[in-house]
Order: C-alpha cells, then sequence, then structure tokens
C-alpha cells in the first residue's frame, strides 16, 4: 500500500488500511466458502436488517425468511431451527454478526441479532450470496 501510494516509508496509515483490507478479505472468503445453507442463513440476516433499520431481529425472524428463501430457491432442504440457530452463533464467532442473549422470564430466552460488518463489505456480501445462490 505504501509502495502504491509512491511512499518510500510505510506509515500508520497504510498499516491501518492493510490491517482493513485483510478483515474485508478474510470475512468475503468466509462467505464464499460457507454451503448454501450457510448463505441462505446469511441473507436472511442481511434482508431484516436492511428492512428494520435500528430495529431488533431475533432468531425466530431470521428463521422465518430462511424458511421462505429455502422454498424460493428450488425447494431447498429446511434445516431445523436448533440448527439455524447454530449457524447465527457460528456467524457471531467470526464477526459478521453480533447476538446477544435476552431473557424474557417465563417466555424463554431469545437471541438478538444486529449486523457487525461495514456497508462495503455487507453489499459485497450480498453479491456474492446472490451469485452463489442465483436469485435476487
Amino acid at each position: 500500500l505504501a509502495e502504491r501510494d509512491n511512499c518510500k516509508k510505510v506509515g500508520l496509515k497504510h498499516i491501518d488500511e492493510a490491517n482493513g483490507k485483510i478483515e474485508k478479505d478474510k470475512i468475503l472468503d468466509v462467505i464464499t466458502s460457507e454451503p448454501k445453507q450457510f448463505q441462505l442463513v446469511l441473507s436472511a440476516i442481511i434482508n431484516l436488517s436492511e428492512s428494520r433499520g435500528n430495529e431488533p431481529i431475533f432468531t425466530g425472524d431470521v428463521y422465518s425468511l430462511y424458511e421462505s428463501l429455502c422454498k424460493k430457491n428450488n425447494n431447498t432442504e429446511v434445516l431445523t431451527q436448533r440448527r439455524v440457530g447454530d449457524i447465527i452463533q457460528e456467524f457471531d464467532m467470526l464477526g459478521i454478526i453480533n447476538v446477544r442473549v435476552i431473557s424474557k422470564g417465563r417466555g424463554g430466552r431469545m437471541r438478538e441479532i444486529k449486523m457487525a460488518i461495514s456497508n462495503d463489505i455487507l453489499k459485497k456480501a450480498k453479491e456474492i450470496i446472490e451469485s452463489s445462490l442465483n436469485y435476487s
């Protein structure tokens, strides 16, 4: 990056840019290499986060949209809600989303989901998923 800027020394700006690029590439590589089911779950999360803005997204909402995406996508086999919950946890560990467990007393526990990646990475992720699943 320093070389591209015709700089003789590597500065903090170049290091920060390099770290950002590495992080972006790592996330996009993970999304590209994930199986179809993972991409469908992530697509559901992205669609919900875009349509709701700052409103919280819960696991049940993601599962409902995921089911309809599976049916839309050539009747892809629908995973159980428990397995989709596991996939959501994996996305949380990868840093793609943030998950917070909320207790509702007798109503049980639920997971609140928020996107954790920047808008430019999110845009690329959507393109990858759409081309992989062949739908828009």
